[in-house]
């Protein structure tokens, strides 16, 4: 019985982060580390009431799960929990507050909360310690603490609540004093008297977050280190961001948070070479581009630039550097790629457009083929003045230069029409004149992937799971990523613009797991 009550008070704690709760007293989040690694922030109440919580659909399922607990729960434990699943500001935690989950040297996970009526949370604590889910409350001079099990710690005093994985042994002796320490904490002591921390509150959004490099798996900072500068510190790479649910739309903005000197300087030259996208290209890329890949760029000073990252300028002879600015620096304004088509006998199908000055570095690549070193059924033939094919076994490459732009595709039909406008354009569509003007844009156009056919024989074959998240990618309209500097904005457009977008996630959700 036990086990059953645990999940059904599980659905309840799923349930009350979706309902609205009241604010009040405290500096609950001086217990939060000053070294945690990832640390996110959620506005319960304001998700909760995008959500759609108060709507009558929700007070029924909520009537549900009273009905069901009736069956498991002692009648005083009942009557004790009955309000809360109401109201869960009966709970004695303030939902109206910030939620924060955080890892650090110390906490693999843990959740700090604030704390309304520290009575309303020792009450809840005895329901729940007479259905043997939780042990009796021991109490410190600093905090109060009970256990689930012998796996989860709940610490809290009267303003904030402390939840951690506990361990064993030695383990649980560690966490215990780490928690000590963490209640015994001032403000100027804890994460919140760093800069990076009053970054993530100003983000706003629905939920906020920040991490840095020490949470990312060393094998992983190897791969990265290689084209930092040497001497570069890893602790001082952050990234801040927030997340808002809007009308139609899921929006994340971050910002990289870099206090290195050496890597602040190199990245701020790389940024030198960006350009603001013009969309010259977009007209020539149908509207039924699959995804759709954007920059602008000064190709010299993009060449400039590498040559001072140290992951690419040591690993390229003088030869190579050489060649390779021949190419950068032919580059100017947009370089737009597209995926055009997918299907299930044939490679994808791409077409790239880029601003170039001219075709010399076209015509020293084909004079140079020799040298390339190409495969028995491999090469490359020039078909006109600035016009080439390279041709495999597997597929052939047109590529050259025409009327001040650069190209190559994979597909003969798209060579044949190289420099004639699409009809319709992808300059048409409503996310154009979003990324004009940014100096990065990547497009994945949901509506036409969901028109393949291979995506439409999968939506009519398909059973069951697979059925179902077919019928949400249709919900979907497009994901669009921009970016400038050190700041970037991912949105996840969808079809239904008037409904907000997590109560149309809340709802898919309900109707994947079948909850009526």
């Amino acid at each position: 019985m036990r086990k059953n009550v645990f999940h059904q008070l599980s659905a309840f704690a799923l349930l009350a982060l979706c309902i609205c709760s009241c604010s009040s007293k405290g500096d609950y989040t001086n217990v939060i580390p000053s070294d945690v690694t990832t640390i996110t922030g959620f506005q319960l109440k304001t998700m909760a009431e995008k959500a759609g919580a108060n709507e009558e659909e929700n007070k029924v399922l909520l009537q549900k799960i009273t009905n069901a607990l009736k069956k498991e729960l002692s009648a005083s434990t009942l009557e004790q929990l009955e309000p809360i699943i109401q109201d869960p500001a009966q709970s004695g935690i303030d939902f109206g507050k910030p939620l924060y989950l955080l890892s650090s040297p110390a906490f693999e996970t843990a959740v700090v909360a604030k704390l309304d009526s520290e009575k309303k949370f020792q009450d809840l604590l005895r329901a729940t310690e007479e259905e043997q889910i939780t042990e009796p409350v021991t109490e410190t001079e600093e905090y109060s603490f009970t256990t689930i099990g012998d796996q989860t710690l709940l610490a809290f005093n009267a303003s904030t609540l402390f939840v951690t994985n506990l361990g064993k042994g030695s383990q649980a002796e560690a966490i215990h004093t780490a928690v000590a320490a963490a209640f015994a904490q001032t403000q100027e002591q804890s994460f919140t008297a760093n800069e990076n921390f009053q970054k993530v509150l100003n983000a706003g959004g629905d939920f906020f977050f920040y991490t840095n490099m020490k949470a990312i798996p060393q094998e992983y900072k190897a791969i990265i280190s290689h084209s930092l500068p040497k001497d570069a510190d890893l602790e001082k790479i952050g990234v801040t961001g927030s997340l808002t649910f809007e009308k139609g739309q899921v929006v994340l903005n971050t910002e990289n948070c870099i206090t290195d000197p050496t890597l602040k300087d190199m990245l701020s030259k790389q940024a030198e070479a960006a350009r603001p996208i013009r969309n010259t290209c977009l007209k020539y890329f149908p509207q039924s581009t699959l995804a759709l890949l954007s920059v602008g760029m000064d190709g010299e000073t993009l060449f400039e630039a590498l040559q001072t990252n140290p992951g690419i300028a040591t690993k390229l002879s003088m030869k190579q550097a050489e060649q390779l600015k021949q190419i950068l620096c032919n580059f100017q304004d947009d370089f737009t790629v597209g995926l055009i088509n997918v299907t299930m006998t044939n490679m994808p199908t791409f077409l790239a457009y880029a601003g170039a000055k001219n075709g010399d570095a076209l015509k020293a690549l084909y004079e140079q083929k020799d040298e390339l070193r190409l495969g028995r059924k491999e090469d490359i033939i020039r078909l006109n003045d600035n016009e080439y094919v390279y041709k495999s076994q597997l597929f052939n490459l047109f590529y050259g230069v025409k009327d001040g732009l650069m190209y190559a595709t994979n597909d003969e039909l798209l060579y044949k029409n190289i420099g004639k406008p699409a009809d319709p354009s992808a300059i048409e569509t409503d996310y154009a004149s979003a990324i004009k003007g940014e100096h990065s844009a990547l497009i994945v156009n949901m509506e036409a992937v969901c028109q393949l056919p291979v995506m439409k024989m999968l939506s009519q074959y398909g059973r069951g799971k697979t059925a179902a998240y077919l019928s949400l990618c249709e919900k979907i309209a497009y994901l669009k990523i921009v970016g400038k500097g050190q700041t970037s904005t991912t949105t996840l457009q969808l079809e239904d613009k008037d409904t907000n977008a997590l109560k149309q996630i809340v709802d898919a959700g309900k109707d994947l797991a079948g909850i009526q």
